[in-house]
């Protein structure tokens, strides 16, 4: 139970730094993309303040961050969906987790679910000697 209760832990500190950072991010890139006004300019006070009908002032949505690449090997992702056991998904989540915390790559599920296809692939026999 004890190990449980400390990866609870863990999990509740991770979620609150991330959403911390997060909500820093976003702070600053709102404030970098409000109109900045200057004195006497009636022009940019009216686009400030008049929407046109119907329309309400939305944020704009935050950009996904891009996967780090390597000037070597540029990496051209592709979306791939694939379901897994509910016992491999909760040992993959607390294994990325943990590599997050102890600040080891690779440290997303992402990572690691592509360092263990690699390694089969290449076990059985699937990978060219090019691929890797």
């Amino acid at each position: 139970m004890d190990d449980r209760t400390s990866f609870a832990n863990e999990l509740v500190s991770l979620k609150n730094d991330i959403a911390d950072d997060v909500g820093g991010i976003l702070k600053v890139v709102q404030e970098r993309k409000a109109p900045k006004l200057t004195k006497g300019d009636s022009s940019a006070d009216e686009r400030a303040t008049t929407k046109p009908a119907g329309e309400e002032a939305t944020p704009p949505r935050p950009r996904r961050p891009q996967p780090k690449q390597t000037p070597d090997e540029p990496m051209i992702m592709d979306n791939v969906t694939t379901r897994l056991s509910r016992e491999t998904n909760e040992r993959l989540t607390e294994a990325a987790l943990h590599q997050k915390l102890k600040k080891i790559q690779p440290d997303t599920r992402q990572g690691i679910i592509e360092v263990a296809v690699r390694e089969w692939l290449k076990r059985e026999r699937y990978c060219s000697s090019k691929q890797e």
